[in-house]
């Protein structure tokens, strides 16, 4: 069955395409200017112990930042999808806006009054106290570009969304060589964070002012946004343990030499969480209005589309990535962290199962069963802690890979399981084993291959996207009408037209 034959409208599915080519577009320049900071992380903070520093804070301002937010973010894209009357639109946003404010205020006193202990007990260096404190006011831009481009989400402006996303990344990139370049330490690389999140913050509102207005809320609906973002919370940090506590636990049986090494690793195998990121940032208003409305169809066909989409780039990234690691991280890094490389393919494997939780998890957001999102989280974590517990002693930072392996493995078939007594949608088993098979003839290829320096692994990056694509073909594990709805798509973008198919 052709895909004009299951989705009603060509036009919007092809506008959704481009809307995530949008934030693909975006997330593909931060993801490059990210390799690009790892280079300069690694050498500015020559010390593995120093990058391992810097790691932890940083997981740390996630957690609280996201602790901060309230579950404000997903509640703003939630209701206000369907919303077209500006003044309420005026009254939950800013409501939304101030109230996370507030939040992110207080949380941002707390860490300042234990940056103490924090850096005792965490860092085993009471010296990195100052550090700490000024990393606090992180918590606070982090928070408030949530709201801000959480609006852009809503109302799908994704080329104002992708703008900030890839300015962000080009602004804090640029401060940073700045400030290595003037022989800064640490600071000069929280000061690029705070200044580059003040400054997209600063641009946003002057958007949305132009656009609704400003009118001091009275926070009439806050409680309904709240009993809906609130359960989120332990669901986040719940999320965070799975994602991060690694690096504590890595931390506290080894040092923090061994954190800096599985950051560097861990960090080039973000790039997988890149596709469905991507991805997520279009698709959950778009199935909120499309669920709303009855047209359970459609949002069905959303979901397939989706994950499908996610698993053709993930799967033959993670593959990629793998064959490739020690070669990347001889040019993206010092000597040193080149023995992160034997965690690679267990992160990269962990991160393409995981892609099932990020997917059918708005089944459970659509309809309200947000307490589903603990417990499924939950199981994961627990198992996340003990098997840290259990094998990082006698495996090291191959312990910690495996324990996110399985982890985010128990996560994603009983996400799949539980959103399916909801929201049922087919998540097309057969194209997977056809994308495993067309990546590992890739691989094979470039194993071959066995490029070293920039420019051959790059000829082997484009060698390897083109036998993948034409096997898979070959596989019938995408189809002509496919290809023409893609073209479509992108020539869209850059004629700013959507020509019919």
């Amino acid at each position: 069955m052709k895909i004009n034959e299951e989705l009603s409208s060509n036009k919007q599915h092809t506008g959704f395409a481009k809307d995530i080519a949008f934030v693909a577009l975006a997330n593909i320049i931060a993801a490059a200017l990210q390799f690009l900071r790892l280079p300069i992380l690694t050498r500015w903070l020559d010390d593995t112990s120093l990058y391992g520093t810097w790691s932890l804070i940083w997981v740390t301002i996630t957690l609280v930042s996201y602790i901060a937010a309230l579950g404000l973010g997903v509640s703003t894209v939630r209701f206000l999808a369907t919303e077209t009357d500006k003044d309420k639109i005026r009254e939950n946003f800013y409501s939304v806006l101030f109230t996370v404010l507030a939040a992110a205020a207080f949380f941002a006193f707390l860490l300042t009054i234990t940056s103490g202990p924090f850096s005792s007990y965490i860092l085993k260096d009471s010296s990195h106290s100052n550090l700490v404190k000024l990393a606090s006011i992180m918590i606070a831009t982090q928070c408030l570009s949530q709201i801000c481009f959480a609006f852009f989400r809503t109302f799908r402006q994704m080329k104002f969304f992708a703008a900030f996303i890839a300015g962000k990344a080009i602004v804090e990139t640029s401060l940073m060589v700045v400030f290595w370049i003037f022989g800064w330490d640490i600071t000069g690389v929280i000061i690029a964070f705070i200044a580059s999140g003040t400054l997209s913050i600063l641009i946003s509102l002057i958007i949305i002012l132009r656009q609704i207005g400003f009118k001091f809320p009275r926070f009439t609906l806050i409680n309904s946004y709240l009993k809906y973002g609130l359960p989120l919370i332990p669901a986040t940090i719940i999320l965070w343990i799975i994602h991060s506590s690694d690096r504590y636990m890595i931390g506290i049986f080894m040092e923090a030499r061994d954190v800096g090494l599985y950051s560097g690793a861990y960090s080039l195998s973000n790039i997988i969480i890149l596709f469905a990121g991507s991805l997520g940032m279009v698709l959950l208003p778009i199935i909120s209005k499309l669920y709303d409305n009855g047209d359970l169809e459609q949002t069905r066909k959303y979901l397939k589309y989706s994950l499908k989409s996610i698993m053709m780039l993930s799967i033959p990234a993670a593959f990629g990535l793998s064959i490739l690691a020690t070669p990347l991280l001889r040019i993206l890094t010092p000597d040193d962290y080149i023995s992160g490389n034997t965690v690679i393919p267990y992160i990269t494997s962990g991160l393409v199962v995981f892609a099932f939780y990020q997917i059918c998890i708005y089944t459970i957001y659509l309809v309200k069963k947000n307490m589903w999102i603990v417990v499924l989280l939950s199981i994961s974590a627990v198992l996340n802690i003990l098997f840290n517990l259990l094998l990082i002693p006698y495996l090291g930072i191959i312990g910690a890979a495996v324990a996110t392996l399985v982890s985010y493995g128990i996560l994603g078939v009983i996400t799949v399981l539980v959103s399916s007594r909801y929201l049922k949608f087919d998540i097309n088993i057969v194209f997977m084993i056809k994308s495993v098979s067309a990546s590992a003839i890739m691989s094979l290829i470039i194993w071959w291959l066995n490029p070293a320096g920039i420019g051959m692994i790059v000829l082997a990056v484009l060698l390897g996207i083109i036998i993948y694509l034409v096997t898979l073909f070959l596989l019938k594990g995408i189809s002509r009408y496919e290809i023409k709805l893609f073209r479509t798509s992108i020539s869209g973008i850059f004629k700013g037209s959507i020509n019919k198919v």
